[in-house]
């Protein structure tokens, strides 16, 4: 990170990286308990774990991706990570953020899931970005969080030619599940789990300007958790007001 800390207009702290050298290092070793309680989580509130897309090789952490499949009631799937938490991320002093996160994206129930199809960087790019933001923490010494916007390049790229979203945005499984979207474990570690959105570069401005509230005032009822490629950006649209952020709950 850079010495001298950074603040966008709206009050939200900016972060800049510079690549690691430091080698492989081996992943460490997981909380006694905490990869059943995290797959526990997600098998108890959207359904049985179909397929885990294992690590071959892994640095500081070993990150699969589990697979939960889109049901009728449920027309979604549920990807989420296990290894982010096996480390605690660094966060700075007097910052309240929890130590310890897993991430986790919704698909819609269309995406193909099949890894021959993940070959195309149309189809495998949520799954990538998935994995980089869950390693993050650990590589560049930070933390991820609520609220937390992050870039794709420096300015801000289309994740893949069949999207103009440009930029990972982190949330809590806010209208996905009626709770904390946590864990706790025993011992009082606690691990927390975001989800993960993108936004337009219009999007990303306004969250700068004037903060994660008035970006999810603008989201209003026209933005769900579920990733929708084709979007559109909400700052080219009329406000609507948030009267029931997502509306899933």
């Amino acid at each position: 990170m850079s010495g001298e800390q950074e603040f966008s207009e709206g009050g939200s702290r900016i972060e800049r990286h510079e690549t690691p050298d430091d080698g492989l290092v081996a992943p460490a070793e997981p909380l006694p308990g905490a990869h059943e309680s995290i797959e526990g989580y997600f098998q108890q509130h959207f359904g049985e774990v179909s397929e885990v897309y294992h690590e071959l090789v892994s640095h500081r952490v070993h990150l699969d991706v589990h697979i939960i499949c889109a049901t009728k009631d449920r027309p979604f799937h549920v990807l989420f990570t296990t290894g982010m938490s096996d480390l605690p991320m660094t966060v700075p002093e007097g910052v309240p953020a929890p130590t310890r996160a897993e991430l986790m994206i919704a698909l819609p129930a269309s995406w193909p899931l099949d890894q021959k199809c993940w070959k195309d960087e149309n189809n495998y790019w949520p799954i990538g970005v998935l994995k980089m933001l869950a390693r993050m923490p650990h590589e560049y010494g930070t933390f991820l969080g609520a609220g937390h916007t992050i870039p794709n390049g420096d300015p801000p790229q289309p994740f893949a030619p069949n999207t103009s979203l440009c930029c990972s945005f982190l949330l809590e499984l806010l209208g996905l599940v009626p709770d904390q979207g946590r864990v706790e474990l025993d011992g009082g570690e606690s691990i927390q789990f975001y989800n993960v959105m993108f936004l337009h570069h219009g999007e990303v401005q306004l969250k700068l300007e004037k903060g994660t509230d008035a970006l999810l005032e603008r989201f209003g009822n026209q933005v769900a958790p579920v990733l929708d490629v084709g979007r559109p950006d909400v700052t080219r649209s009329k406000p609507v007001g948030r009267k029931k952020r997502f509306g899933l709950f």
